[in-house]
């Protein structure tokens, strides 16, 4: 299996966080019947105000693109908050997805903050499918917040 990389994300990349932002959530929205231009005028609207919103609660979010073999398949958001490194977005092309390539990078999120002594934290939507994932990566559920369960795990004793 090839190794996802993690390169910092520039300005250059916006285009292509954009494409990520899309197509992890297009399906949700194909059966509105929407032509292709309202749905590329509604998901730019909606990935333009993701990345405000970041901007204004995160000024110092870490972006990242993950590459395979130099494509970009993915992207990865950290905010390091001290005590805590919050997973803000973990995401992979369809075409990346299913090969545990997610696993690879959760594990080096881990990693990482063990190393700072720092718990994860993440939200994640009560219905999908990763927060039975993250609750055997050892992750626990904190509490709801909207649609969205927050999850933490504490470093691992030395």
């Amino acid at each position: 299996m090839a190794t996802p990389l993690l390169r910092t994300a520039t300005p250059e990349d916006r285009p292509f966080l954009q494409r990520v932002f899309r197509q992890c959530r297009e399906a949700e929205f194909a059966q509105l019947g929407w032509s292709d231009e309202q749905m590329d005028a509604f998901f730019l609207q909606q990935s333009e105000a993701q990345e405000s919103h970041y901007d204004t609660v995160m000024p110092d979010l870490e972006r990242y693109v993950v590459e395979l073999s130099g494509k970009g398949v993915g992207r990865l958001y950290l905010a390091d908050e001290g005590t805590d490194l919050c997973l803000v977005d973990i995401a992979l092309l369809p075409e990346a997805r299913g090969q545990g390539f997610g696993r690879v990078l959760v594990h080096d999120v881990l990693r990482r903050a063990q190393a700072k002594r720092q718990d994860v934290t993440l939200h994640v939507e009560q219905d999908n499918f990763a927060r039975e994932w993250y609750r055997r990566l050892g992750f626990e559920e904190e509490g709801i917040h909207g649609i969205y369960v927050k999850m933490r795990r504490a470093p691992v004793p030395s």
